[in-house]
């Protein structure tokens, strides 16, 4: 039996920091807003107006979605390195780049409440 490093059981614990973060900013958001979030029927104004009224809660859980795409990217990485010192092979570079990918659309939430004005209307904004 191969005896595992302290810093490969770091890397590997990233995939569980990964979903703890996901999953507590998710948490936290629905805790701190004022009310729930839109579902993707909604108009642009009731989407609007939920990022103006909830500015800290979508803070928050841009935080933590960007530090948990950040834990994603290194499980990826961590994950493509086991696999390609175990067997070379085309799987660990799947693995890196399905990692970098999941990772990129982790992060492609909202970054803050602030929104620019829509050209296609005066009450619609988007973020």
């Amino acid at each position: 039996m191969t005896r595992i490093s302290l810093h490969d059981r770091l890397l590997a614990v990233s995939g569980l920091l990964f979903l703890g973060l996901f999953t507590s900013g998710l948490a936290l958001a629905d805790l701190f807003a004022n009310t729930a979030f839109p579902p993707p029927s909604a108009t642009l104004d009731d989407i609007a107006a939920y990022f103006s009224q909830n500015g800290g809660a979508v803070r928050g859980l841009s935080v933590c979605h960007a530090f948990a795409a950040l834990a994603l990217l290194i499980f990826g990485a961590y994950l493509s390195h086991r696999i390609q010192r175990r067997q070379p092979s085309a799987l660990g570079a799947i693995a890196l780049v399905s990692g970098g990918v999941a990772g990129r659309f982790s992060c492609s939430m909202p970054r803050s409440s602030r929104c620019s004005p829509c050209p296609m209307s005066q009450a619609t904004r988007r973020c």
